[in-house]
């Protein structure tokens, strides 16, 4: 929370440079971007890269932001040329401090990928300030490990399906404590919020668009509201906050 309102989290805003100005310039608490290990260092974009090619490809043919340049619709999904690829580092160092930054792990993580992305983000993390990135995501063991080795980086468990929050509650149970969770709205409901609140344990909801939707999580305990719409990030913002 922040001045007694939810965090207002721009979701995937961080995936593109203009969508960042945007995001910026709206004055949010924190940016989205989904973030891929790609030779060693991260890269912001959501479709995943077709092999060795320069294309990239995704199923979300009617994404809320457009489809950015170069893409091509292909039936219900799009592809889309990676030209002029965007690394986490010129991300970080365009918000320049002035919002935090959600990292959302993207890939499917063999060892190597996780080992992999847990170093790149310790060098990402080296050249920026403590406290201005966040991780979260469902690729549960880049999350693990980064748990374990990078201890200053808040960390956050992703849940979009009833059967992750089953396989992560045991765990909860247990004691694991990471510094939230980022849930999808259909998971959020009052037997779950009322545990989490038990546990101390705050969370993000997306992907939250509509007003009477964030009143009803923010009403349960929603701590950030991540969404693809500024207009209603500004509408929570009580006036003059900025």
């Amino acid at each position: 929370m922040r001045n007694g309102r939810p965090l207002l989290i721009a979701h995937a805003y961080g995936d593109r440079r203009d969508l960042l100005e945007k995001a910026l310039a709206a004055g949010v608490d924190a940016i989205e971007v989904d973030a891929w290990l790609r030779g060693g260092r991260l890269w912001a974009r959501h479709e995943r890269r077709l092999g060795p090619l320069p294309v990239l490809f995704d199923w979300r043919r009617y994404a809320y932001h457009g489809l950015g340049p170069w893409a091509l619709p292909v039936g219900r999904a799009y592809v889309r040329l990676d030209a002029r690829p965007l690394p986490l580092d010129e991300v970080l160092a365009t918000i320049g401090g002035r919002c935090r930054l959600l990292i959302d792990v993207k890939g499917e993580g063999d060892r190597s990928y996780v080992a992999g992305y847990v170093a790149a983000l310790e060098r990402l993390l080296a050249t920026t300030g403590p406290g201005q990135a966040m991780l979260c995501g469902q690729e549960w063991r880049v999350l693990d490990a980064a748990l374990g080795a990078l201890p200053g980086l808040p960390v956050r468990y992703s849940l979009e399906r009833p059967q992750q929050w089953e396989r992560l509650w045991p765990r909860l149970r247990s004691g694991f404590r990471p510094d939230g969770l980022c849930l999808h709205w259909a998971l959020v409901q009052e037997q779950r919020t009322s545990l989490l609140a038990e546990m101390g344990l705050p969370f993000y909801v997306w992907t939250v668009d509509d007003p009477a939707l964030a009143s009803r999580v923010v009403a349960l305990g929603a701590e950030g509201i991540i969404t693809n719409r500024l207009d209603l990030l500004e509408a929570l913002s009580p006036a003059g906050d900025g």
